[in-house]
Order: C-alpha cells, then structure tokens, then sequence
C-alpha cells in the first residue's frame, strides 16, 4: 500500500479506514466525555504501523485538524519511511501548529513536496518552520499561497535558506501580506530559490 491519496482526502475517509478503532474508542469515550473530531486521531495510535510505514502520499487537505490534531498526525510522520507528499491544505493549522510540526519536519528524511496553504499561518509560524525546511535534505517544493506571511517572514526563511546554502526549486507565498513588496526583493529572493509571490 504506497500510495493512499486515491481513498484518503479528508476525515470521513480516515474514519471509513479506521472504523472498528473508531467505533470503539467513540463508545467508550461517550461514557466519560462528550465526543469530538479529535477522538478518531488517538484512535489510530492503535492501528497497526505497517499502514502507515509505507505510504508515500497523504491528501488531508480541508481535513479540518487544526494544531490539535496535527500533534497526533505528527506521531504517525514521524514513523512513515517513504513519504513524499504531504497535503495539509486548509487545515486552519496556525502558528501553534508550525511548531507542534517543526521539529517533526526537522527529523524527517523523506518529504519533498509540503503544501500548507490556507492554514492562517503569520510570520511567527513561518519562522518556526525555517530551520526545519533549510535543513531538510528532501524538501524542494514548498506551499504556503494564502496565509498571513510578511515580507519580514519571506526574508526570514530567505537567510535560513542561504546560512545553510540549501536551493528550493518551487515556494509559493501567493495571496499573503505582501502588497508593498519591491520588484528589487523579489529579484533578491529569486536569485538562490524559485519563488512565486
């Protein structure tokens, strides 16, 4: 099983393969508490690894994790060998989520393509994720069009980029905060790193 992206694109999918673990954690979590998203996502520190050793391609976009269940999701990245593509568009992950994920991204070894669009991310979660991503091995294709990120944020990643001399061939920071961005920064960032405003 290498590649999941066909059967999961958000959280009804994870629950349809995780059913059973679901189910009964749902059961006994009504006993005690009142049920939330959240339950399922501790639910899969049951499922056996063996699903998620292999996979190569996650699709969670408009999953609606946020930076809680981002934590849980962290855990099972972290046991993945061959993941390459990570979706976790729409998400409403925020600045907490990026660095709940930072250090996650900074020990894994695989991933090449990362998208976070859409996740309310501002300059300070941008930051947390910089040395991550200037020091990941894998990573050349990098997403982040319609957040909150400044150009003080863009410049931020920029240095880590060169302190480390790491090349991105793709980052997209469209639909950001960066009205008042001059052609000369974007010759500037452009130089070392593709990068699309």
């Amino acid at each position: 099983m290498k590649d999941l992206k066909p059967f999961i694109k958000n959280v009804e999918d994870f629950k349809y393969l995780f059913k059973d673990h679901c189910q009964k954690i749902e059961e006994a979590e009504k006993k005690f508490v009142n049920y939330s998203k959240f339950s399922f996502y501790r639910s899969l520190y049951f499922y056996p690894l063996s699903l998620w050793k292999d996979l190569n391609t996650l699709d969670l976009q408009k999953a609606n994790i946020g930076s809680s269940g981002l934590m849980m999701l962290s855990l099972f990245i972290k046991k993945t060998k061959f993941l390459t593509n990570l979706n976790i568009s729409f998400n409403n992950i925020r600045d907490e989520g990026c660095k709940i994920f930072a250090p996650v991204l900074k020990s894994n070894k695989t991933i090449q393509i990362l998208n976070l669009e859409c996740n309310d991310i501002y300059d300070k979660g941008l930051k947390d994720l910089s040395e991550a991503i200037s020091t990941h091995q894998c990573i050349n294709n990098l997403k982040f069009v319609l957040n909150c990120i400044t150009l003080e944020g863009i410049k931020y990643l920029i240095q880590q980029l060169d302190i480390s001399n790491k090349k991105i061939s793709y980052i997209s920071f469209k639909y950001n905060n960066l009205d008042s961005i001059s052609d000369e920064n974007k010759i500037l960032f452009k130089n070392n790193n593709i990068i699309h405003f």
